[in-house]
């Protein structure tokens, strides 16, 4: 019998594999069906690239073609989160199945709140609106659901028959936590056949790589202030004399031509595309990675033994304290914080 992935990012697939080779033994893997969601069609591209490598990935579906599969009878449901509408419709449409989650990012290592009658009434503004909203939860609860994405079902938790991680980070593991990454540098090897080389020339002084990240297109914070610290960033590492290079985050192009415009030939910028950066760090082991926040440069330093630093102290004051990912990215700060060495700016 065959396993459904819900699959929303080429990075998510990389994680994916990797844990299916753990799970099922890599040289005997039973063939399973993929339904991507939340995923525009450049990543889409990607991720059927990287499973052009596998036989065994032999149905490919998008989440619109959902109902044509939900009579089939799937062993298990591989997804990376359960805290958004699509996972959550994706998990509804199969409700005999029991989840598998796996590691999509740093997200996976925040233990998320549920949707409860506390949680969903605690950031109403007023007593009328706590009222409304204890009405929805009992008479409009989908509705409700729908406006708290970020607050996953307790249903959908009792489901979870194992959780894995590439990381062990966890402070409270249970026997349904998994920690495996195996398989993870040899399948982007693998990958790299598909994709050709990523390598730059390097020259007669290191090279520092500059990541973004996505935190406006949050809400989590304004672009232009974003963007300041990105210029601090990047006019730090041009001031000490070693060769920058800026590559953006593949869901989020908004900096990529101010900083070609501003900084000019001082900064290189990579072509923002789908591709996860991983592969890139791969073939450039030698180069130091540097950001503000992001689950590569936790990676970098822990999986790959690269040189990674953060500088996350430059926006983690500004961020928006009413957002609703506001908690979950102060969870996240904490695991760069306690694994990434900082660099002051």
């Amino acid at each position: 019998m065959r396993d459904l992935v819900a699959i929303n990012g080429p990075w998510q697939v990389i994680t994916f594999l990797n844990f299916y080779m753990t799970e099922y033994d890599e040289k005997s893997l039973p063939p399973f069906t993929i339904v991507f969601y939340e995923i525009n069609d450049e990543l889409k591209r990607v991720c059927e690239k990287i499973l052009s490598n596998y036989t065994y990935a032999d149905q490919l579906l998008n989440i619109e073609e959902i109902n044509s599969i939900v009579k089939t009878p799937f062993k298990n449901l591989w997804i990376g989160k359960m805290f958004s509408g699509e996972s959550k419709k994706i998990i509804d449409s199969f409700p005999e199945l029991p989840i598998i989650l796996f590691e999509e990012g740093l997200h996976s290592y925040v233990d998320k709140e549920r949707f409860t009658l506390l949680n969903v009434t605690r950031k109403a503004d007023s007593v009328k609106n706590k009222i409304k909203t204890i009405l929805k939860f009992f008479i409009k609860k989908q509705k409700l659901i729908k406006a708290f994405p970020n607050l996953i079902l307790s249903i959908h938790k009792s489901r979870c028959i194992k959780k894995y991680y590439l990381l062990p980070l966890l402070n409270n593991e249970t026997s349904k936590d998994i920690v495996s990454s195996k398989y993870v540098s040899i399948i982007l090897k693998e990958t790299q056949r598909v994709f050709g080389p990523n390598s730059i020339t390097f020259v007669d002084r290191p090279i520092v790589l500059v990541i973004g990240q996505y935190f406006s297109s949050l809400n989590l914070i304004d672009p232009d202030s974003e963007l300041k610290v990105y210029f601090k960033i990047l006019n730090h590492y041009i001031d000490i004399g070693v060769d920058v290079y800026w590559k953006g985050h593949p869901r989020s192009k908004m900096f990529d031509e101010k900083i070609k415009e501003c900084f000019q030939e001082k900064v290189k910028v990579l072509e923002n595309n789908a591709i996860p950066l991983e592969f890139f760090l791969i073939s450039n082991p030698n180069i130091e990675l540097s950001g503000i926040s992001s689950s590569v440069l936790l990676y970098n330093a822990l999986l790959f033994d690269g040189n990674a630093n953060q500088s996350l102290y430059l926006i983690k004051n500004q961020l928006n304290k009413k957002n609703v990912w506001y908690n979950d990215f102060l969870k996240m700060f904490s695991f760069i914080e306690n694994n990434v060495q900082k660099t002051n700016i």
